[in-house]
Parts: C-alpha cells; structure tokens; sequence
C-alpha cells in the first residue's frame, strides 16, 4: 500500500467526524461509497445496520434536535492500518437537545475503498448505558412534540420553524 493511501485514509477520517458538525446529512454522506453502511454498537443495544439512504434518513430525522454537536477525538486513539484500509479511534460527543446537553462516548472503526477516499463501512460503538438512559428521556419529551414546554423552548432557541 502506499503513502497516498495513507494519507487519504488520515484525510478521509478529519472529514468524517468534521462533518457532523453540523449534523447535515448530504455533508456526513460525502465520503461514503454507495455501498457504505452504518451500524451503532453494542448490538445488546438493537439497533439494525443502515445502508447510506437509510442512514440519510435517521440523520435527517434527528438533525432538527441536536444542535451545536461536535465530535472530538482523541488524537493520541487514532491508529491508521494501511494494509486493511482501516481507521479506528475514541471520541466523544456533546451538543444541546430538547431535554438539555447530550455527551457521549464513542469508538469508531472505519473502513475504505482501495482509495482510501471513500468509506465502506462504519461501526460506532456508543456508551450503550448513558444512550439508553438519554434517549429513554429524549423520547418521552419527543412523543409531546410541541405540546412539551421544553420542545417549544428549544424550538424558539435555535429558531426552528418546523
């Protein structure tokens, strides 16, 4: 493999948690090759693995409720295998919600087309015991949509109209 490979692979992996910074589907989708799917782990947790439209979708369905998210990795984590087109490192996850500021753990391994340019897959391990516990939360508040006094003040907050 060479270093173009490499490099690609070091690129490839910046854009990926950089472009969840604004949670904007087409921006996170970019560098994922049609074939590319997404599954959140541990599968205790039983979430179903996303092909790229079924990922846009979750996204999407999502973005209006987290805003000012941004993933920060843990430089010293990030490990690069060349050979197998992998990345893999830690990070973690914060931004404002209906039901007040998310944080989260996370791991990621992901894998690339021989280019190093595209994803092919992406496994994201969660704090499976803080996302339950959140979202368990979020949902309810969620589930009263506008009727919640903390959707409408959030809504106001960032200016959603929908």
């Amino acid at each position: 493999m060479s270093s173009t490979v490499l490099e690609n692979i070091k690129k490839t992996t910046e854009l990926f948690f950089a472009s969840y910074d604004n949670l904007d589907a087409d921006q996170i989708l970019e560098h994922w090759d049609d074939s590319c799917t997404h599954k959140i782990r541990p599968d205790s947790l039983g979430r179903q693995k996303r092909n790229k439209e079924e990922y846009r979708a979750y996204v999407s369905s999502m973005a209006w409720a987290m805003k000012e998210f941004k993933y920060t990795p843990d430089r010293d984590t990030l490990t690069y295998d060349v050979e197998n087109r992998r990345s893999a490192f830690y990070a973690t996850g914060e931004g404002e919600t209906p039901i007040g500021h998310f944080t989260n753990e996370y791991a990621f391994f992901l894998s690339f087309d021989e280019s190093g340019k595209k994803l092919t897959r992406v496994d994201e391990f969660v704090d499976s015991g803080h996302t339950s516990k959140f979202f368990e939360q979020f949902m309810k508040v969620a589930a009263e949509g506008d009727k919640s006094e903390q959707v409408q003040a959030f809504k106001k907050k960032y200016n959603i109209t929908s």
